[in-house]
């Protein structure tokens, strides 16, 4: 009997699942346990939230394409923000908060980009605070959170069911009104 199988047969008297797990594969880890320390920024409660983990360990070129893929579907970037934004992290320096910008330098690293679909996907850039305007022309200022050379990346979805945001508005508004918190 293989040790696979065995562990299938084994029985247990206190439930070995309630402790956090971590399940090492080929390109990945996944974690699986709960994470009680998540606090609501709005109300500063902390909530005891079940969190599923994974990571990944990807090459250089898969980790680019990650990055802004999840950049993308966190802000909502349209495929112009998502081509200049690819083409200002290949001009950022290492740890500088300022990049010189216009369209003939972008049109050296992305030569088939027409100049307005630049300043449009600019626009957006700047809209969603990857990058700011400097007092110098053509000088911006990039966003550090979002501009990084790092190795490392997070995109957290945090799930809630529509039934607990009823419950916190109806809890805020009995509140107002007078009743107090039974538990803090």
């Amino acid at each position: 009997m293989t040790v696979e199988q065995k562990n299938l047969k084994a029985r247990y008297e206190v439930n070995p699942l309630v402790q956090p797990k971590e399940i090492i594969m080929k390109e990945r880890t996944v974690k699986v346990g709960s994470s009680r320390d998540l606090i609501d920024p709005d109300s500063g409660e902390i909530h005891a939230v079940n969190a599923i983990y994974q990571r990944k360990i990807v090459d250089s070129e898969r980790f680019a394409k990650i990055y802004l893929d999840g950049l993308a579907k966190t802000f909502g970037l349209t495929k112009t923000a998502q081509r200049v934004f690819q083409s200002i992290l290949q001009l950022c320096e290492k740890d500088s908060d300022s990049i010189w910008l216009n369209f003939m330098l972008i049109s050296k690293v992305d030569n088939e980009i027409p100049e307005s679909t630049f300043y449009r996907g600019l626009r957006e850039l700047l809209k969603h605070e990857f990058v700011a305007h400097s007092d110098i022309p053509n000088k911006f200022w990039i966003n550090p959170h979002l501009f990084f050379n790092g190795d490392r990346v997070r995109f957290i979805t945090e799930y809630v069911k529509g039934t607990a945001i009823k419950d916190d508005a109806e809890r805020t508004k009995i509140e107002e009104k007078g009743q107090k918190r039974l538990i803090d």
